[in-house]
């Protein structure tokens, strides 16, 4: 349990990085791509919740 604590916890890490990196970027292009990689990260971190409460 521990675990998928520590994974959820980093999946919130990157989301809260992924969102800095998009509030300082000026161009657009550079801003899909971290909207793409905040996507996957949201994704993970669902998929690792929904995980959890599956084996709770």
């Amino acid at each position: 349990m521990t675990e998928l604590k520590d994974t959820a916890e980093g999946a919130d890490a990157r989301v809260a990085i992924l969102l800095d990196e998009i509030e300082k970027e000026p161009l657009p292009e550079r801003l899909l791509d971290l909207a793409v990689k905040l996507q996957k990260a949201l994704h993970e971190r669902h998929l690792q919740i929904e995980s959890a409460e599956q084996g709770a």
